[in-house]
């Protein structure tokens, strides 16, 4: 079973604001005991922070969307396998998409892109791209 602060502060008879502030060491005047088993009774229940709620607490992703139009072509493949090592390095995760060299392609990648969170999108323009963008 996974719990949640809301678990731990069950058990241990307090807020759930009382855990939030123990968990993620912020500053408090709870006392020292209290602390303490509040983080006891986290690491018996095993708790992990659900990290979709972090980030979105945080308004960060780490995820980057790259668009490369043709991963079978070897520039892109060496692009992209670059900059999602450059992404890694960092603490990025990389959102792939090959736009099969389509602008409305790219269009629907950065959409949905978009409406994933992500921090940031790198394109890559297909052909297409440059004909097209009074569509």
């Amino acid at each position: 079973m996974k719990y949640g602060m809301k678990d731990i502060a069950k058990r241990a008879n307090v807020s759930l604001t009382t855990v939030s502030l123990v968990l993620n060491n912020k500053e408090s005047r709870i006392s020292t005991q209290k602390k303490q088993e509040i983080k006891q009774i986290a690491k018996e229940m095993n708790y992990q922070p659900n990290s979709a709620a972090v980030l979105l607490s945080k308004q960060i992703s780490y995820n980057i969307g790259l668009i490369v139009p043709d991963i079978t072509n070897p520039f892109f493949t060496e692009l992209t396998q670059f900059i999602n090592r450059k992404l890694r390095e960092n603490g990025y995760f990389t959102l792939f998409v090959d736009s099969g060299n389509s602008y409305l392609g790219e269009k629907q990648a950065i959409q949905n892109m978009i409406s994933r969170g992500v921090d940031g999108i790198l394109l890559v323009p297909s052909s297409e791209f440059f004909f097209s963008r009074s569509r």
